[in-house]
């Protein structure tokens, strides 16, 4: 399910345990920039605390991206987020 060209078993045994669902999105990242996707954000989305699921921002072309970051940058409560980068 992650396509050729890569060996995610072995990457996924050799990650420690607390490594391994980074190490698993990294490896979905690579897969999906092989597609020609080249901007990517992601967003973790939470609920009273508890991580739920990560949302992840795919684009061929840097102004996906820069409008993704736009439209998430407010969030649902009406409070914007500080960019880091």
């Amino acid at each position: 399910f992650l396509g050729d060209g890569v060996d995610w078993r072995s990457r996924l045994e050799e990650a420690r345990d607390d490594d391994r669902a980074e190490e698993f999105r990294s490896i979905y990242v690579e897969q999906v920039k092989r597609l020609g996707y080249s901007y990517h954000e992601v967003e973790r989305i939470s609920a009273a605390g508890h991580p739920l699921y990560m949302l992840m921002f795919f684009s061929r072309h840097s102004k996906g991206a820069k409008i993704w970051r736009g439209v998430s940058g407010t969030k649902p409560n009406g409070q914007r987020t500080f960019p880091f980068d």
